[in-house]
């Protein structure tokens, strides 16, 4: 049986904590070169396949933005969603990047950023093309 812990995190901070543990174990820090090598023309091609909406919008404004840090601030207002949105959005993709794809990142690089709970994601060029490849034969 799994053991809890109850752990004080601060109201406005509890959809960070939530996308975080969505994420997975991850094995390190990925490098953007690790990111690419990782995810192969196939697997991004799948995952553009097998999501919804929302993740569907994050993979193209990324894409569209290669080798850029992103805020989430930012990210949430280029695909037109609420910031609130987000933890889900990228909850859920996490998610299935560990147990459907079994890898233990995203196609992308998430990190602190600029200021207090700011998150930073920048996705490596190599893979933006792979995207922009998948989004287009997807339709």
């Amino acid at each position: 049986m799994q053991e809890f812990v109850n752990v004080p995190v601060p109201k406005e901070r509890v959809l960070e904590v939530y996308a975080l543990l969505g994420q997975g174990k991850r094995s390190g820090n990925a490098t953007l070169n690790e990111l690419a090598e990782e995810w192969t023309e196939k697997m991004v091609a799948r995952a553009i396949r097998e999501s919804p909406a929302g993740m569907r919008a994050v993979f193209q404004y990324l894409s569209s933005h290669p080798d850029q840090d992103i805020t989430m601030e930012e990210l949430a207002k280029g695909i037109k969603r609420e910031r609130s949105q987000m933890p889900g959005i990228l909850g859920a993709f996490g998610r299935r990047c560990r147990y459907r794809y079994r890898v233990s990142t995203w196609p992308f690089e998430s990190k602190a950023g600029r200021g207090m709970g700011m998150k930073v994601v920048t996705m490596p060029g190599k893979v933006a093309e792979r995207v922009r490849k998948g989004l287009e034969a997807d339709g």
